[in-house]
């Protein structure tokens, strides 16, 4: 599953929670220090 999907079953599915599980080489470690990065590709990609 990609990040996509998981923002559309969000804000289409009504997903009321989730539990990301992640590993210490993931993409989603640390994303404080990648706000801005993160903020842009939901910005671009997003829909």
């Amino acid at each position: 599953m990609n990040q996509f999907n998981v923002f559309c079953e969000i804000a289409v599915g009504r997903v009321m929670m989730i539990a990301p599980i992640a590993h210490n080489h993931c993409g989603v470690v640390n994303l404080t220090a990648r706000k801005e990065q993160l903020a842009q590709g939901l910005i671009d990609h997003g829909g």
